[in-house]
């Protein structure tokens, strides 16, 4: 490629970028660098765990909590209890006042907290060769 060719195509790279592009997409990424971690901490807030076990280092831990403590765990009580037509083997997930919870007949669920059924979808059942025998959660 000629010295000429490589001009022309700099100077057309030059006039398509205009200076200012830059100084607006560092702005974007100082401010997605200064507010984009809050995600989790109002998540956290909220008393909804954002992944299994919490947050991505799987702990099971949430310093945020406040609501259970050693002088309010005895007031604790059951919530929900529910059968389904095939084993519950799966951990219940509670998000946005719901208890999210599937079952082996191949439907997913939610409850709220009064026990009563919300809605229930069948999304399908998958057998293979093995035989699974019920472990529950530790499974």
């Amino acid at each position: 490629m000629s010295r000429e060719n490589l001009h022309a195509i700099s100077k057309r790279i030059q006039q398509k970028f205009h200076p200012g592009i830059w100084i607006i997409v560092g702005i974007f990424t100082l401010l997605g660098v200064i507010f984009g971690p809050t995600t989790f901490t109002s998540l956290a807030a909220t008393g909804d765990w954002p992944t299994f076990m919490y947050q991505d280092s799987h702990t099971g831990y949430n310093s945020s909590e406040t609501i259970i403590n050693p002088s309010t765990a005895p007031n604790l009580k059951v919530h929900w209890v529910h059968t389904a037509a095939g084993i519950i083997s799966s951990q219940p997930v509670v998000a946005n006042g719901l208890v999210y919870w599937g079952s082996w007949d191949g439907y997913e669920h939610a409850t709220n907290n009064n026990n009563a059924k919300v809605w229930a979808t069948n999304i399908g059942t998958t057998f293979s060769n093995c035989s699974f025998s019920h472990v529950g959660v530790a499974g």
